[in-house]
């Protein structure tokens, strides 16, 4: 009886009203440890694992810590599942929300669902806020439930819950635990994939404020843009970071093509100097954020660093340009048809390091700041302006290349089992081939 009355008021806490509660939220709740199910469950060591996963993710053992991550998964499960017969998620994980790219990354589970990669039920996904909560509404109000839930924590984040929420990494399906970054390669690949089918659509009058907001600003009404998103932090450690300043290039190839460039970001960004053609939204994002959406919807393509936008961008269709690139060995995603990335370089003892050198260790897979890569011996530079320059119009203007720096790439990422296989600029290669390529 309690259990029906728990459920009862959680159901008000959800909805408003005294809902009698679903056979469904019954059986959860009553099999679940807090229920007293299995109190032998050793919580403690299941954070203590994951936890050393992510470290071991940051330092790029990839395989270790997804490895480690099933572990802990099959722990939980086997402890704490119902019934031996696999049963779908019926809740994500609160991680799903959190973040830009992390909404992201849900648009790709979603056409995972329509594949059949991953259970189709639907799922409710706890939201901490108000803004978490207008976001799912608007980007999946068919395809998941927003849940918003008090106190800044969900009871679904205790490993004891942990089978009935979908954690963020690991994906599992009847056959078993699928990484997220695999998972997107399986989207992204699959044969019936189409950008035009499988993408994320934005509500109509929202469309219509984010285009009356851009005219003011001085964005033509038939004009096309391009979006344009660089990763600046105040941490000048972060190996993600980029250089504004190299990137005007870029946005002269946009522009004399006919183009607008539409930067966003944070108002701690520095300015871009005044440019025909060109919207910086960096200095009042404050007033702007709302228009994200839209821009990583509507841009032409999308020009970044390794950053959450791109997610959400690619669960648009909108092709992106992926610059400065880090964690080469699975950063390097599929993506929309005709996305392209160029990677940033790395040294070791003054000599330039190869792509099959980087995803053959840690390095290519790595999260670490410069400080730790230089204690390990390498150091890491930005892209050049002629190089993203050139991969900017090669977005812009389709040019003839050889095949044989693509086909050797797809060798050497077969040899080494690389995880992400997205496409690497013809320009860069052309470039870059005689360091970059060598075996």
């Amino acid at each position: 009886m309690w259990v029906k009355n728990a459920i009862k008021f959680l159901n008000f806490g959800y909805s408003g009203s005294l809902k009698a509660p679903t056979q469904d939220q019954i059986t959860t709740l009553k099999y679940s440890a807090i229920a007293g199910k299995n109190q032998s469950l050793d919580t403690q060591k299941i954070y203590l694992d994951w936890e050393r996963s992510n470290r071991l993710w940051n330092e790029g053992s990839y395989t270790q810590a997804c490895k480690l991550q099933i572990q802990c998964l099959d722990t939980v499960i086997k402890s704490q599942q119902i019934s031996p017969i696999f049963e779908p998620p019926q809740m994500m994980s609160v991680g799903w929300s959190a973040a830009i790219g992390h909404l992201g990354f849900l648009g790709i589970f979603s056409f995972a669902q329509q594949f059949g990669l991953v259970p189709s039920n639907k799922r409710l996904i706890p939201v901490k806020n108000i803004g978490e909560l207008e976001s799912i509404r608007m980007l999946f109000t068919d395809s998941f439930t927003a849940t918003p839930y008090n106190y800044g924590s969900s009871i679904m984040e205790n490993p004891s819950q942990w089978h009935v929420s979908e954690r963020l990494s690991i994906i599992r399906n009847e056959s078993g635990y699928l990484p997220l970054y695999e998972l997107t390669e399986s989207v992204f690949n699959h044969p019936n994939y189409s950008p035009t089918l499988h993408s994320l659509k934005l509500p109509d009058s929202y469309q219509l404020k984010c285009k009356e907001a851009l005219e003011k600003l001085g964005l033509p009404r038939d004009a096309w843009f391009v979006g344009l998103h660089v990763r600046e932090k105040p941490d000048m450690l972060d190996a993600r970071n980029g250089d504004i300043e190299t990137y005007l290039p870029a946005i002269n190839e946009v522009t004399q093509t006919g183009g607008w460039v539409i930067r966003f970001g944070t108002g701690k960004m520095k300015p871009l100097p005044t440019l025909k053609n060109v919207i910086d939204l960096c200095p009042d994002n404050r007033n702007y954020t709302k228009l994200h959406f839209y821009l990583l919807a509507a841009a032409k393509f999308l020009i970044i660093t390794t950053s959450g936008p791109a997610e959400l961008a690619k669960s648009f269709g909108t092709k992106i340009l992926g610059t400065n690139t880090t964690s080469v060995g699975r950063n390097i995603l599929s993506a929309t048809p005709g996305s392209i990335y160029i990677p940033k370089r790395w040294e070791s003892k003054g000599r330039k390091v190869s792509y099959l050198e980087l995803i053959t260790n840690k390095e290519g897979y790595a999260e670490t700041n410069l400080k730790t890569k230089s204690i390990n011996g390498y150091q890491v530079y930005n892209n050049s302006s002629e190089e993203i320059r050139m991969a900017t119009r090669e977005m812009l203007i389709s040019e003839m290349f050889s095949d044989s720096h693509q086909s050797n790439l797809a060798i050497q990422r077969i040899q080494a089992n690389a995880v992400g296989r997205g496409k690497i600029a013809n320009s860069y290669l052309e470039m870059n081939h005689q360091w970059f390529l060598r075996s």
